[in-house]
């Protein structure tokens, strides 16, 4: 197979694949994220095509992240036509939102085998397509969110990865939610929520990667990632980013950051990936959860890491008695690690469409935003929120507040912060229409109000120029207005809406 690589920063010259890879070269000095957005970009990598008549190309890569020096297999279906693959890295650079890396001509990509389905009570979806090409990970692609872009005049595909860089500290780490971004993934026809009836609650129960995202392959990142990652970029802050699954195999990473950020949308989690969040916490390390529906779902990867197993709590899980094995709410019996213990809220709901209130301006981080107590954020809690009125959780302070009802019960939604003992802190925004405010791009709503992207705008960058300090608590001290809550009962058993009331209480 002829295969060429065109470096869009010698505008066309040839190179080899077989280059030498000089890791140590990348530019990872101080100031080197304000220098890689000063750099030109390309907004045509989300541009639409003119002939969609012309069928669709789609792709998965074979991991989903990667460090300098290793080889990324590229699995793609074709339409028998030649195709252009163009590798971004995802930031502001100017407005323009990504920066092309290289570009490979393939000359003719075959449509390949269809997805199987394992007919059990998995319905496992994969595919086994072979590899296209292997992209060689070299110095010129620094830590970030990449998208590989597929054109061959039809409907454009995409395909994600994150480049990690291990052997770095940062001022803060971003995590990709692709676990979260596979279990929602139907392609093939079954998820962890619907098989190909999405009306019929039939759910899989084990998903792979080894398939396209569904839609045009780009899963959840322009909704709940996009507006947290052109934020920092723009900013120029010291960021580093790396994914779920390598933390899974290395909880330990977030050791080396100053804060941690978890997406719009991070929900499904390993019992690592939660102790690791806890230990990086109990060191001093901060934690933003900019988002709703987090650490919600525990599941247990397979020994590849590329399959994902969540039973839901369903009476057929091989391991329904063992808290150590079983996939179900972390918050239910028998494992009752409620998510509140780690962010101080918990699941309330879905379906929310309401406002934030300003009820404390004075203090960091809505001082110097600009809002002032009273001001009111619209359409910003929903579509998914989390509560402050149930399970474990320690004190709270709160700066912005909304009352909504979810199937009758009155639930109340906050920005919340509160601190370890060791300085690290917590804050938790409530709603997952936080980071797709920033980007108009919230899938329950037709768009933000331009005045309420402006504000959460403003507040999100006080809570990162804040993180970036060091441990919150020593430059913000926490003046809590929630008190210490304790859990009565396991949450949820039987239905979840009458055992929430046993819920409310406090110590």
């Amino acid at each position: 197979m002829l295969i060429v690589l065109i470096s869009p920063a010698s505008f066309g010259a040839v190179i080899s694949k077989e280059a030498t890879t000089s890791c140590s070269n990348v530019d990872y000095a101080l100031g080197w994220n304000a220098r890689e957005n000063a750099k030109r970009g390309d907004p045509a990598w989300s541009a639409l095509v003119k002939k969609p008549l012309h069928g669709k190309i789609s792709g998965w890569f074979g991991q989903t992240s990667a460090s300098c020096g290793d080889d990324v297999d590229l699995h793609l279906s074709g339409n028998n036509r030649a195709v252009k693959i163009t590798m971004y890295r995802m930031g502001y650079y100017k407005g323009d939102l990504a920066r092309p890396i290289f570009t490979q001509l393939i000359p003719k990509i075959a449509p390949t085998l269809i997805p199987t389905i394992l007919s059990n009570q998995t319905h496992l979806t994969s595919t086994h397509w072979p590899t296209t090409t292997t992209i060689h990970i070299d110095e010129n692609y620094p830590t970030g969110v990449y998208m590989a872009r597929f054109d061959d005049g039809g409907y454009a595909g995409y395909a994600p990865l994150i480049i990690r860089n291990d052997k770095i500290t940062s001022d803060f780490v971003m995590v990709a939610a692709t676990l979260t971004w596979q279990a929602y993934n139907t392609m093939g026809g079954w998820s962890l929520y619907h098989g190909p009836n999405p009306k019929i609650a039939s759910p899989g129960t084990v998903v792979s990667f080894n398939r396209p995202y569904d839609r045009d392959g780009k899963s959840d990142y322009t909704i709940n990632d996009a507006g947290i990652v052109q934020t920092l970029e723009s900013m120029g802050l010291d960021t580093s980013y790396t994914d779920d699954i390598y933390l899974n195999n290395h909880p330990s990473t977030l050791l080396g950051h100053r804060t941690v950020i978890y997406d719009g949308h991070p929900e499904y989690w390993t019992s690592a990936m939660r102790d690791g969040a806890i230990a990086a916490r109990d060191s001093g390390v901060n934690l933003l959860f900019l988002g709703a529906n987090s650490a919600y779902w525990r599941v247990q990867l397979d020994g590849s890491s590329r399959e994902i197993t969540c039973w839901k709590g369903s009476p057929n899980d091989p391991n329904i008695a063992n808290p150590l094995l079983i996939t179900n709410k972390w918050g239910q019996y028998p494992t009752e690690f409620n998510e509140s213990e780690l962010m101080g809220a918990s699941m309330a709901g879905i379906g929310v469409n309401g406002d934030y209130t300003v009820t404390n301006g004075d203090v960091w981080p809505i001082l110097g935003s600009g809002l002032v107590t009273g001001d009111v954020i619209h359409g910003i809690v929903g579509k998914e929120v989390e509560t402050t009125d149930i399970g474990i959780a320690p004190a709270l302070q709160t700066f912005l507040s909304s009352s909504v009802s979810i199937a009758g019960t009155a639930f109340n939604v906050n920005l919340s912060y509160y601190t370890a003992a060791s300085y690290a802190g917590v804050i938790d925004v409530g709603t997952s229409g936080w980071v797709c405010s920033i980007t108009s791009t919230c899938s329950w709503k037709n768009s933000a109000d331009a005045n309420t992207k402006i504000q959460v705008l403003a507040i999100t960058k006080q809570i990162l120029l804040g993180s970036q300090l060091g441990p919150l608590g020593e430059y913000f001290a926490e003046s809590a207005n929630i008190p210490k809550r304790t859990k009565l009962a396991p949450i949820c058993i039987g239905k979840c809406r009458t055992d929430l009331p046993n819920q409310l209480a406090t110590n």
